[in-house]
């Protein structure tokens, strides 16, 4: 097990949560049963996944749409994960930030950093750095680790922050996996969450226009309907928070054979019972695969 792989490592190589209690139960039995609940809820799709689009917010608000992507890996063998999202708070990654040595510890145990293709990402471009202070105060590729545990528990992680959606750094990293997966069972998970504090109403439809722009797998359709939506709605804070690692793991995907978009699963977090529908957050899975 990649765990005790990473046993023995000096505690500053290895990466505690700090969103342990906020994004999910700090008790690994409790997580176990969440996590396999919903992914209980999934039946896979056809297709062999090259890259995912899944949420990051709390495990009551987008766990179940998480796992209609994270079910997707279930039935395939993948040897890593390049976990891609942009930052949130301070420090910023600028512009693309990798944490290249050690581990991540979650209540489900340890998960190894894959140290080599860590490295040969940084070593790909100038604007790549290992630069773990960027990951301190951020939560999108935490949100991601324990489902990748239930189901791929031998996978290796790369997580990797970007503070840009400009099209030279999406490219610069597109470029970098496109170059380097090749060989190996490699998959792309981009964290992102979809709109932010629409109205119940409003962000539906927003976000069944943003998760057409994916699945339609045109970065520059994606740009142009972000843009578009922004100007239209001005109580709109964001389309895409993970906006540069969605168009990264879209072009990535491409260009790693992928030539179709699935929308597999869509909530908000008005859907919930109780939840407030005057501002609310949306969440979106999407697959990019191989179809023949």
């Amino acid at each position: 097990m990649l765990q005790d792989a990473a046993l023995g490592l000096p505690a500053e190589k290895i990466h505690q949560f700090e969103g342990v209690g906020v994004l999910y139960p700090t008790d690994a039995d409790k997580l176990t049963a969440m996590i396999d609940g919903y992914l209980a809820r999934v039946q896979p799709t056809q297709g062999s996944p090259i890259a995912l689009v899944v949420p990051h917010a709390s495990y009551y608000l987008s766990g179940q749409v998480a796992a209609y992507g994270f079910r997707q890996l279930a039935n395939y063998e993948y040897d890593v994960a390049v976990i891609i999202a942009n930052d949130h708070f301070r420090p910023l990654a600028m512009p693309i930030a990798v944490w290249t040595t050690g581990a991540w510890q979650t209540p489900l145990g340890i998960v190894a950093v894959d140290t080599d293709l860590a490295q040969a990402l940084v070593n790909a471009d100038p604007r790549i750095m290992a630069n773990e202070a960027a990951f301190a105060n951020e939560h999108p590729i935490e949100a991601e680790v324990p489902f990748l545990q239930r189901v791929c528990p031998n996978c290796k992680i790369v997580p990797v922050i970007m503070g840009t959606n400009y099209p030279a750094e999406v490219n610069a990293l597109a470029d970098a996996l496109i170059r380097l997966l090749p060989g190996r069972r490699a998959i792309i998970i981009a964290s992102s969450d979809l709109s932010h504090f629409p109205t119940y109403r409003d962000a539906q439809d927003i976000d069944s226009t943003t998760l057409s722009a994916i699945a339609g797998f045109s970065p520059k359709v994606l740009r142009t309907t972000i843009i578009q939506q922004m100007a239209r709605r001005k109580t709109l804070t964001t389309c895409a928070c993970g906006e540069g690692a969605i168009l990264t793991a879209m072009q990535a995907a491409r260009g790693l054979g992928a030539n179709t978009g699935t929308v597999l699963y869509y909530a908000n977090s008005g859907d919930l019972p109780e939840a407030r529908k005057d501002s609310v957050t949306g969440f979106g899975a999407v697959m990019f695969w191989k179809s023949h």
